[in-house]
C-alpha cells in the first residue's frame, strides 16, 4: 500500500486506476474462481456464484484476492 500512496499522492486519474485494476486483477480473479468452482462441481445459482466471487468464497486460497478488490476500491477515497 505505501507504493500504491507514493506512486497515485499527487497524480492521479480515477478512470486509469480502477481500469488497471478490473483489467489486471477482478478480470483474473473472475476467470480463475469460475475455473475453480467449475473444477469443484460447485454449481451454484446466479446469485450465490456473485456472492462466491464478491466475499471470496470461491476457493480457499482466493480469500485474499476479495480483500485485495475491497481494498482497491476504497484506497482512492482515504
Amino acid at each position: 500500500m505505501l507504493v500504491l500512496c507514493n506512486r497515485y499522492l499527487t497524480d492521479i486519474d480515477i478512470k486509469t486506476y480502477y481500469s488497471k485494476r478490473i483489467e489486471c486483477v477482478f478480470i483474473p480473479y473472475v476467470v480463475w474462481s469460475t475455473i475453480y468452482m467449475m473444477l469443484d462441481k460447485k454449481y451454484l445459482s446466479l446469485n450465490e456464484f456473485v456472492m462466491c466471487i464478491f466475499t471470496g468464497d470461491s476457493y480457499f486460497h482466493m480469500c485474499y484476492m476479495g480483500m485485495f478488490i475491497r481494498i482497491s476500491l476504497y484506497f482512492l477515497f482515504f
